[in-house]
Order: C-alpha cells, then structure tokens, then sequence
C-alpha cells in the first residue's frame, strides 16, 4: 500500500511540475489583449483565481488547474460554468477563451471529475 501511496504521489507531483511548465505568465489587468479573471472551485471546496488574456487558449485553464490544484484534483476533469450551463472538455482545448464564449470579466468554472 505503501508503494502505491508513494508512486500516486509522484505521478500526481509529475503532472503538476508538467503543467507548471506549460504556463505563460499571467496577464496584468490593464493588458491590451483583454483579460478575464477565472475563479475555479476544486472537489474539496477550495478555489483558486488566475487571470487570463482572452486570445489564450482554453489549454491554459486545464494547465493552470493541474499546476495549482490541490491533491484532491483529478487527474481527468471537464471544466464548468454553471449559467448557463457550458462543459469544456480536453476537444475543447485549441479554442481561445474568447472563442469558447467565455469573455469575462469574470467567470467561474467548477472542475467536473472524469
């Protein structure tokens, strides 16, 4: 049990050390390309805020979560926006957030377990 609780431990820390390193560098509010803040609600009830250019692919919301996510984080997940009700998938990751529909201000996405 023991071995699995260690290889789970370092699968999960790999993944997030990946998505780490996929990340651009978060925008500045008074970016010219427009920028949308995103706050996310994990499982466990915890919530994280990044904010994103709006010509970002929909790829950085997924790395972001996988980076920055808790240990309860899923390693397969959909993100939500609850109103109205859009489902973003791994298909969905070429498209700009812009593109998706999401153009902010602000948005709010819960993480939807696989």
């Amino acid at each position: 049990v023991k071995r699995a609780e260690i290889r789970a431990a370092e699968e999960w820390a790999k993944r997030r050390e990946a998505a780490a390193m996929k990340l651009p560098q978060e925008p500045e509010p008074s970016d010219p390309r427009g920028v949308i803040t995103f706050s996310f609600k994990l499982p466990g009830g915890s919530r994280l805020l990044r904010r994103v250019a709006k010509d970002d692919p929909i790829q950085v919301l997924f790395d972001f979560v996988q980076a920055t996510g808790d240990e309860d984080t899923p390693n397969g997940f959909n993100l939500v926006a609850s109103y109205p009700r859009r489902v973003f998938t791994a298909a969905d990751t070429n498209q700009t957030v812009q593109e998706a529909g999401l153009q902010g201000p602000q948005e709010a996405l819960m993480l939807e377990v696989l």
